[in-house]
C-alpha cells in the first residue's frame, strides 16, 4: 500500500504543493500583467466650494422594551418605538 506521508520533508506530497505554491506565486507576481487599482472619479460629491444643504430630519428608532419567554430563555421579542413621536 503506498501512502504519502506529508509530514516528512523529502517527501513527494510535500515537495508537490511546495512547488505548486512556488508556481503560483511566480506567475502572478512576474508572468501576469498586474492591474492597478482606479479610484472613482464621480461618486455623487458636489463641485469644491459648493453649499450644501441640510438633510431631512431622521429620527432613529426607539427601544420600548423587550418581552422575554420563560419557557424559552433564547427567545425575545424587541418593542420598538418607531423614533417619530414627540412624547418619549
Amino acid at each position: 500500500m503506498i501512502t504519502l506521508n506529508f509530514f516528512n520533508r523529502n517527501s513527494i506530497g510535500r515537495r508537490t504543493i511546495a512547488f505548486c505554491a512556488l508556481f503560483a506565486f511566480i506567475l502572478n507576481t512576474i508572468v501576469l500583467p498586474v492591474q492597478k487599482a482606479v479610484a472613482q472619479e464621480n461618486f455623487g460629491l458636489p463641485a469644491l466650494g459648493v453649499m450644501v444643504g441640510l438633510s431631512p430630519q431622521f429620527d432613529l428608532p426607539v427601544l420600548k422594551g423587550i418581552k422575554v419567554y420563560p419557557d424559552n430563555p433564547f427567545r425575545f421579542d424587541f418593542i420598538l418605538g418607531t423614533g417619530i413621536e414627540l412624547g418619549c
